[in-house]
């Protein structure tokens, strides 16, 4: 599937620069570059590298060296899986505009919905999970572990507690009505991507909720059954916050800054610059 989908961005649409997305989002923090780093790293950090000349460069490096699980080699398995998707025929990194994004992500939600449509009908039948339902150590000892839940955010409802929205890793985004014990995909007919790395409730209105996904930043009004776009960020929402007595404030931060927003999301201003957690 990643094949086909590299092989649809790469021949259905044009790529901008990789200028156009901050490049810190391609690795978990950016090191000093010195005389100890090696030749491969050095080219990954660059402005513009070449793909396939850093993956010759690591693969010869560990043939001769020792393999370290340092900051450089963890930088490069998420940088990989990062950047393999927006790779072009000449090995650089075009991620899409996102007038392209949207192209893509509208094809997409398309074809599932034709899909889905051929298909009812003519599978009958319930399906049932078979599981696992556990994970465990790797160590021998059959200790239930919760490492793969990989829920990126999670939000209380102040005005009803039952309520809880949560934001995953494949960017899907559920809420619960009974306090966790029953949740429900509220966001099966949206394209979201990236992980959902927060999800905010508004403090009056369990319905409005804003997360942040695809570079962007996502409201719904009614719950979860449909979803509008505020908000291009052009990187990930890191954190959003909703102002408790001025609901019509809302903040986000981000590699690209701090944004504030004074009507509730539909226009926002920079008013910091630098990368925020």
């Amino acid at each position: 599937m990643k094949q086909v989908l590299s092989v649809f961005f790469i021949g259905l649409i044009s790529f901008t620069t990789l200028s156009a997305q901050n490049k810190s989002d391609y690795f978990k923090t950016i090191p000093t570059i010195d005389e100890t780093t090696p030749e491969w790293a050095k080219l990954m950090y660059s402005e513009d590298p070449d793909v396939r000349e850093v993956e010759f460069l690591y693969t010869q490096y560990y043939r001769n060296n020792p393999y370290e699980k340092d900051i450089h080699a963890r930088n490069y398995k998420f940088w990989f899986r990062k950047i393999v998707d927006f790779v072009n025929e000449n090995g650089k990194i075009r991620p899409p505009s996102a007038k392209e994004e949207d192209q893509n992500w509208n094809f997409i939600k398309k074809k599932k919905e034709n899909r889905t449509g051929a298909l009812q009908g003519k599978m009958p039948g319930i399906w049932t999970s078979l599981g696992p339902f556990e994970t465990y150590t790797a160590d021998g000892n059959q200790t239930p572990v919760s490492w793969q839940a990989n829920i990126y955010s999670l939000d209380q409802s102040q005005s009803n507690p039952d309520i809880l929205y949560a934001g995953t890793e494949a960017g899907g985004v559920y809420r619960t009505i009974d306090k966790g014990l029953n949740w429900s995909l509220i966001s099966k007919n949206e394209v979201f991507v990236g992980g959902i790395l927060s999800t905010r409730i508004h403090p009056t209105n369990s319905d409005i909720v804003y997360v942040g996904a695809n570079n962007r930043i996502y409201k719904t009004t009614d719950g979860g059954t449909t979803w509008n776009e505020l908000f291009n960020l052009g990187t990930t929402p890191q954190r959003l916050f909703i102002h408790q007595s001025n609901t019509d404030t809302i903040f986000c931060a981000s590699n690209n800054g701090f944004h504030r927003s004074y009507d509730a999301g539909v226009t926002w201003t920079q008013i910091y610059s630098e990368k925020c957690y």
